[in-house]
Protein backbone atom coordinates (compact mmCIF):
# COMPACT_ATOMS: atom_id res chain seq x y z
CA UNK A 1 0.00 0.00 0.00
CA UNK A 2 1.40 3.11 -1.15
CA UNK A 3 1.25 5.99 1.36
CA UNK A 4 1.60 9.46 0.71
CA UNK A 5 1.31 12.21 3.26
CA UNK A 6 1.41 15.82 2.71
CA UNK A 7 1.90 18.44 5.05
CA UNK A 8 0.72 21.99 3.77
CA UNK A 9 1.68 25.46 6.52
CA UNK A 10 -0.97 28.14 6.26
CA UNK A 11 0.63 31.79 7.64
CA UNK A 12 1.08 35.00 6.69
CA UNK A 13 0.87 38.12 8.88
CA UNK A 14 -1.90 40.67 10.13
CA UNK A 15 -0.94 43.23 6.69
CA UNK A 16 -3.22 42.88 3.30
CA UNK A 17 -0.88 42.43 0.30
CA UNK A 18 -1.50 45.34 -1.15
CA UNK A 19 -0.84 47.36 2.88
CA UNK A 20 -4.53 49.51 1.90
CA UNK A 21 -5.34 48.06 5.44
CA UNK A 22 -8.84 47.17 3.88
CA UNK A 23 -10.12 43.93 2.31
CA UNK A 24 -11.01 45.78 -0.99
CA UNK A 25 -14.47 47.86 -0.94
CA UNK A 26 -17.32 49.26 0.86
CA UNK A 27 -20.18 47.87 2.55
CA UNK A 28 -20.67 44.34 4.26
CA UNK A 29 -16.55 43.77 4.54
CA UNK A 30 -17.56 40.09 3.81
CA UNK A 31 -14.88 37.02 4.87
CA UNK A 32 -11.39 37.90 6.56
CA UNK A 33 -8.13 36.21 5.33
CA UNK A 34 -8.66 32.58 6.76
CA UNK A 35 -11.20 33.12 8.35
CA UNK A 36 -12.41 29.53 10.16
CA UNK A 37 -16.14 28.45 9.22
CA UNK A 38 -16.34 25.88 11.71
CA UNK A 39 -14.06 24.27 14.74
CA UNK A 40 -11.20 21.71 13.29
CA UNK A 41 -13.17 18.01 12.95
CA UNK A 42 -10.20 15.60 13.74
CA UNK A 43 -10.54 12.83 10.88
CA UNK A 44 -7.86 10.38 11.84
CA UNK A 45 -4.95 9.85 13.59
CA UNK A 46 -2.06 7.39 11.92
CA UNK A 47 0.35 6.00 14.99
CA UNK A 48 4.09 5.60 14.13
CA UNK A 49 3.20 1.72 14.31
CA UNK A 50 0.37 1.91 11.71
CA UNK A 51 2.90 3.73 8.85
CA UNK A 52 5.43 1.62 9.25
CA UNK A 53 3.30 -1.71 8.53
CA UNK A 54 2.20 0.63 5.59
CA UNK A 55 5.53 1.33 4.55
CA UNK A 56 7.10 -1.96 5.12
CA UNK A 57 5.35 -2.68 1.78
CA UNK A 58 8.56 -3.73 -0.58
CA UNK A 59 6.63 -0.69 -3.18
CA UNK A 60 7.46 1.74 0.10
CA UNK A 61 10.84 0.82 0.54
CA UNK A 62 12.59 3.41 -0.81
CA UNK A 63 10.66 6.38 0.67
CA UNK A 64 11.64 4.58 4.11
CA UNK A 65 15.22 4.16 3.66
CA UNK A 66 15.11 7.93 2.69
CA UNK A 67 12.72 10.11 5.05
CA UNK A 68 13.48 7.21 7.94
CA UNK A 69 11.17 5.87 10.67
CA UNK A 70 8.10 7.87 11.62
CA UNK A 71 9.14 9.53 14.74
CA UNK A 72 5.70 10.53 16.16
CA UNK A 73 1.82 9.82 14.71
CA UNK A 74 0.11 11.89 12.37
CA UNK A 75 -3.59 13.86 13.34
CA UNK A 76 -5.43 14.80 9.80
CA UNK A 77 -8.18 17.48 10.41
CA UNK A 78 -10.97 18.76 8.36
CA UNK A 79 -10.64 22.19 8.12
CA UNK A 80 -13.15 24.77 6.56
CA UNK A 81 -12.34 28.27 6.14
CA UNK A 82 -13.57 31.15 4.09
CA UNK A 83 -11.12 33.90 2.31
CA UNK A 84 -10.68 36.48 -0.28
CA UNK A 85 -9.32 36.11 -3.51
CA UNK A 86 -6.46 38.48 -5.40
CA UNK A 87 -9.10 40.96 -6.63
CA UNK A 88 -10.54 40.97 -2.49
CA UNK A 89 -13.16 38.82 -4.33
CA UNK A 90 -14.99 36.14 -1.60
CA UNK A 91 -13.83 32.45 -2.43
Amino acid sequence: MLVALLGAGCGGSEDDSDGSGSNGGGGDPGPSRGELLEAPLLVRTVTTSELLTNLNDPVNQALLSQAGAPLCDIAVYRIEYATLGGRAEET
